[in-house]
């Protein structure tokens, strides 16, 4: 059953939508790998690596609105583009994503910090990968092609 769920994400998705998808996974993973180093070998604790991923899979989610998903009749395929509130969600992450060493640094410093803000980026990856899957095989249910 995954397997004719991948075949179809393949098959009905814009390249540069999977591309995309691609790069967050490889990104998340390298993160992942550094958490588990720095839990392991220093002492950033593991609950905070978990509490930091979660929170991050809760950004995620809300940030892989930017990208609106829609079926392309022209090529066949499942495409996203920027609207005005993908932009304005788009402003958003922006704001968080420069913000969050300031705000988190009151809590936490040095290593562990590093680690924290790795882990909720991993999260936040996680959770774009988990909700554009989602809403690409809303799409597909929606169209009957699944």
């Amino acid at each position: 059953m995954k397997s004719k769920k991948r075949d179809l994400l393949k098959e009905f998705m814009d390249t540069k939508l999977v591309n995309k998808l691609r790069l967050y996974t490889v990104i998340m993973v390298v993160m992942v790998a550094i958490v588990i180093y720095e839990v392991l070998i220093s002492k950033f604790s593991p609950e905070l690596a978990v509490v930091g991923f979660i929170s991050g899979i809760v950004v995620g989610i809300f940030v892989a609105r930017i990208y609106k998903l829609s079926w392309d009749e022209s090529n066949n395929n499942v495409t996203g583009t920027v609207d005005v509130i993908g932009g304005i969600i788009l402003v958003l992450y922006f704001t968080y994503i420069f913000t969050r060493t300031y705000y988190l640094g009151q809590w936490v410093s040095g290593i562990p910090l590093f680690a924290f803000i790795l882990s909720m980026t991993a999260g936040t990856m996680f959770g774009r990968i988990i909700n554009t899957r989602h809403d690409v095989l809303k799409i597909l249910r929606a169209l009957k092609l699944m």
